[in-house]
């Protein structure tokens, strides 16, 4: 017996029908309000000591620039790009920088050349545009995978979950991202030279890191009892196991984006279940909110 399932509302179907616009939309709707919440949070700021690396004037309460509205998406390990990016690695024991891999920093340095820019301003820039590229691309491969409603829903789970801060800040996460949806969108297309390239190139625990270990691990069931296609279920497991296998469930929180085929199995599980749907609305908006406060609050990205 098949079961029908609601229709869609017009407004779902008309960006189902355009999910390019639509995850492009989304990506800026999302880092405005993750802006304007950590503006907030600026303004009542932790009074504690960070530390930076890259932090260009000792004894100062900012570690990149002094826009502290700007800095803030600098710090964490931002800093430890940013000088690698400037000065390059420096060996052991006295330095924590061989722990940060060089593609990432590497572009910082070639975009703060090319464009004649600062290197914080190359960091943030390049951390955006390669963002937002991975959203159109996975956009695309949902378009692919999803009938138009659902993967408008895919996207708007994806743009909801707590960790897009990471995204657009100087942080690898976008890189990974695109490389990532890059090699799973290249299979497809069936480009062999391009897919081995990109996969080759993409080598303080919070309530979203529990999150993404439980949504994780519940939609890793849900991708098997519905038959998603193998190499799904292999990418998303060895994601989970890896930074798990560290003893930690940050890194998990933090790369969370990289688990894509994740948010379309649960547009596919979630689309006839509209309280599930306003469960997931509202815990992933709470932990949204408090991760955006907590960058400008606490002063680091983390």
């Amino acid at each position: 017996m098949t079961v029908e399932r609601p229709a869609p509302s017009r407004l779902i179907a008309r960006l189902g029908a355009h999910p390019v616009r639509w995850a492009l939309v989304l990506a800026l709707c999302v880092r405005l309000a993750y802006v304007a919440v950590a503006c907030v949070g600026t303004q009542f700021p932790r009074h504690r000591p960070f530390d930076c690396d890259s932090r260009p004037v000792a004894g100062v309460p900012w570690g990149n620039t002094p826009v502290i509205a700007v800095d803030v998406w600098t710090r964490g390990d931002g800093c430890h790009y940013l000088a690698i990016a400037r000065d390059g690695y420096h060996p052991l024991p006295g330095s924590t920088s061989t722990a940060f891999f060089p593609l990432y920093p590497l572009l910082i340095r070639w975009a703060a050349r090319l464009g004649g820019v600062s290197d914080v301003a190359a960091g943030l820039v390049l951390s955006n545009v390669l963002g937002f590229a991975a959203w159109a691309l996975l956009a695309r491969l949902a378009a692919r995978r999803l009938p138009g409603p659902e993967a408008a829903l895919a996207l708007a789970l994806f743009a909801a979950f707590p960790t897009r801060n990471f995204e657009m800040s100087v942080n690898t996460e976008s890189l990974f991202l695109v490389l990532s949806v890059g090699a799973f969108w290249a299979y497809e297309q069936r480009r062999e030279l391009t897919n081995p390239i990109t996969t080759l190139l993409s080598g303080n625990e919070g309530p979203q890191a529990y999150l993404a270990v439980a949504g994780a691990l519940w939609m890793l069931v849900v991708m098997v009892r519905r038959r998603a296609p193998v190499r799904d279920v292999v990418y998303v497991a060895a994601s989970v196991a890896v930074p798990l296998s560290s003893g930690s469930m940050y890194s998990l929180a933090r790369f969370v984006g990289v688990l894509f085929p994740v948010f379309f199995a649960a547009a596919t599980e979630l689309a006839p279940r509209p309280r599930a749907r306003i469960a997931y609305w509202v815990v992933a908006a709470a932990l949204a909110v408090w991760t955006a406060y907590r960058v400008g609050h606490g002063g680091a990205v983390v």
